[in-house]
């Protein structure tokens, strides 16, 4: 059993016996080998929807204009994009059909492929902002159907307003069968206890595995609601980067703390290394685990993060991943999201 009560000072918490690589089963569909992007081609500019709960936008970028914002946007986006590449993790672009100020952050969709969903799902979000349902793409939508046999869609809750915004509203562990969500107003309890459902309904069918939804809820340094999960949390294939100060409810905290690293409880337990609030306040936890050509993992993270990085928690993933760092600022500042938020897992 655990410590729970206690994170060693260094923010490291280590289980004796994590998994090496080498020990695990296939692992296919655990993390991808690629991963989609949203080109800015017709624009990108500050979504003011956004700024009731976005505290990463930048308020002095509010009023630059949409021509400079989205030239600088794209030049940004073609970096990052030869970024990934260049360190071989393969890469499909999808282009702007209609103009919508945060559609580089492809959070309206996502999808899985795994030994529990061998066949394929692709989920269609509940986006909160007007704004950001302009997102979804019908050509997008209608390719992506043709590659998984199943497709949940959650836009009918927009309707009751009720939403999850899946990309930066769930953290995956497919490998250990849990997908962790924390409450916000855009990610309502219903809609992720449905999306459950329906994502075991799929997975009866072909396996007996179950996918387990741990869910919580987390603030800021100041007490206010986080609106994505990924602002606080995110997965690897050995670690797990958690602010565990922003999970208040020690109950809570507690059940996070034992799904990650409790070896009863997974096939493959990490180890956490919490980050504080300051790091989380600069992207730290939105970095994102991707397989290279060589299957080597790759922790995708910005600029921005690398630099705000203990120096002994950048040191462990060094020693246990592939860093490959996007230069984004301008995407950060503007967008509120970061490296995490661009991606989204092509399975």
């Amino acid at each position: 059993m655990i410590d729970i009560d206690n994170v060693p000072a260094d923010g490291i918490q280590v289980n004796e016996n994590p998994g090496s690589d080498d020990e695990r089963e296939d692992a296919y569909g655990y993390f991808t080998s690629k991963v989609g992007l949203i080109s800015p081609d017709l624009g990108f500019f500050v979504n003011r929807e956004a700024l009731e709960d976005n505290k990463f936008i930048k308020k002095e970028y509010i009023e630059m204009s949409e021509e400079e914002s989205t030239l600088q946007a794209q030049e940004a986006f073609s970096n990052y994009v030869e970024e990934l590449e260049d360190n071989g993790i393969k890469t499909e672009i999808f282009h702007q059909s209609v103009k919508a100020a945060d559609s580089i952050f492809p959070d309206w969709f996502t999808t899985a492929r795994n030994p529990t969903l061998p066949n394929g799902v692709l989920i269609i979000s509940a986006m909160k902002n007007l704004e950001r349902r302009k997102e979804r793409m019908k050509d997008v939508i209608d390719e992506l159907s043709t590659r998984y046999q199943d497709v949940i869609d959650l836009s009918v809750y927009e309707a009751e307003g009720k939403y999850l915004e899946l990309k930066g509203a769930l953290v995956t562990d497919w490998e250990n069968g849990k997908i962790y969500c924390n409450i916000s107003d855009r990610a309502h309890e219903e809609v992720f206890d449905y999306m459950i459902d329906e994502l075991n309904q799929i997975a009866s069918k072909t396996s007996e595995r179950r996918i387990k939804g741990v869910k919580f809820r987390a603030t800021d340094a100041d007490g206010e609601g986080i609106y994505h999960t990924d602002c606080m949390m995110t997965l690897f294939s050995k670690h797990a980067l958690v602010c565990l100060d922003a999970i208040r409810d020690e109950n809570e905290k507690r059940i996070v703390q034992e799904e990650i690293t409790e070896f009863s409880l997974n096939t493959n337990p990490k180890e956490i290394i919490n980050i504080t609030f300051e790091e989380s306040s600069h992207m730290c936890a939105n970095a994102f685990d991707v397989l290279d050509s060589n299957n080597n993992h790759c922790v995708v993270m910005s600029k921005t993060a690398n630099e705000a990085y203990d120096p002994s928690k950048l040191e462990i993933l060094s020693q246990n991943y592939k860093i490959v760092v996007g230069d984004i600022d301008i995407i950060e500042n503007i967008g509120g999201g970061s490296a995490r938020c661009m991606l989204v897992e092509l399975f």
